[in-house]
């Protein structure tokens, strides 16, 4: 049976994969990283991150929260 995270866990996840993008030699090394210091699937972080990612990109405008702006939650 797959594990479920809080929300809350899986927000900050993103918000840390999407702020620190650009510390890491690719977008796969970030997720590692930001997995196992939060202790998460790999998979699951990637999943959630690149759906967060294009729904961003299919509407800038779209009303779910913005994984950057923590007030958005």
């Amino acid at each position: 049976m797959p594990k479920q995270y809080p929300q809350e866990l899986k927000d900050r996840a993103v918000r840390l994969v999407l702020g620190h993008r650009d510390d890491y030699g690719s977008k796969t090394e970030t997720i590692r990283v930001i997995s196992e210091r939060l202790n998460i699937s790999h998979e699951s972080l990637r999943l959630k991150s690149a759906l967060s990612l294009f729904a961003r990109e299919l509407d800038p405008g779209h009303a779910i929260a913005d994984p950057l702006d923590p007030d958005s939650f």
